[in-house]
């Protein structure tokens, strides 16, 4: 889990610039926890926006908690493969423009 600055802002926060939290998952074999134990997932890179200010700055402690706890991605059964998706626990803006995910 990375975070960089970006110079532009978010939509609702003209004044702020933006932070782009950068989730890396590599490929990796399932937990008794997922659909299928023992058997291989497709990670993957993924992006979230968050606008720079006090209360980002307190949510991100928050977050990579969240993410070290596993709480941030599932395994979801895929026809060829299984793969890790977002997690509905904590929702996450996935896109520059528009709502929460786009």
């Amino acid at each position: 889990m990375t975070f960089t600055e970006l110079s532009t802002s978010l939509s609702g926060y003209p004044k702020d610039m933006t932070m782009k939290i950068t989730y890396r998952i590599p490929d990796g074999i399932q937990g008794e926890v997922h659909p299928h134990p023992g058997l291989p997932f497709k990670g993957g890179i993924f992006h979230a926006y968050l606008p720079l200010n006090a209360k980002a700055n307190k949510l991100l402690p928050l977050l990579k908690k969240a993410f070290n706890q596993g709480q941030t991605f599932t395994i979801k059964t895929g026809e060829a493969v299984d793969k890790v998706v977002w997690g509905k626990m904590i929702p996450h803006k996935t896109k520059l423009e528009g709502g929460k995910s786009g």
